[in-house]
């Protein structure tokens, strides 16, 4: 075997190597974010909106930013947070939410949750929806439908 054929025999294991721990790190990455107790409302008769909440674990040590969220059940999702003004409560959307590392966030009733828009007249029983991240990664989440009105 000539040096230069040794060579790059070495080069190219080495490459193999760092492939390899880069989708490792790559696939840990997307899946650091642990998300417990998703539930939908189910929508109020003859509307078409209602909201999601669920509590989501960052498990990494960087934090994580959800930018969106999506499902083929629904037109469109927002991320809404409330606020008090002027001894008044308000929802409004935000353009993202931070996932400190190591925290839990939870959206709750009343706080941050996603609101949903435009929903189909039949809503399966365990919805899924797509979270999606600033860094592109987007995660399933399987949520329960629950009727408050009971």
């Amino acid at each position: 075997m000539s040096k230069k054929t040794a060579v790059l025999n070495i080069v190219g294991v080495m490459v193999a190597g760092l492939i390899s721990i880069s989708q490792v790190q790559a696939a840990n990455h997307g899946a650091a974010v642990n998300v417990e107790d998703a539930y939908v409302r189910m929508p109020i008769p003859g509307r078409t909106m209602s909201a999601a909440f669920m509590k989501l674990e960052n498990t990494s040590d960087q934090k994580r930013v959800l930018t969106s969220a999506k499902a083929d059940w629904a037109k469109s999702i927002e991320i809404h947070t409330h606020t008090h003004e002027n001894g008044v409560m308000k929802m409004r959307e935000i353009s993202s939410l931070e996932l400190p590392a190591g925290k839990t966030v939870e959206l709750e009733p009343g706080g941050l949750h996603l609101m949903l828009f435009g929903l189909h007249s039949e809503l399966p029983a365990k919805p899924q929806l797509s979270l999606c991240y600033q860094d592109g990664h987007c995660q399933q989440v399987t949520a329960e439908l629950k009727d408050m009105r009971k």
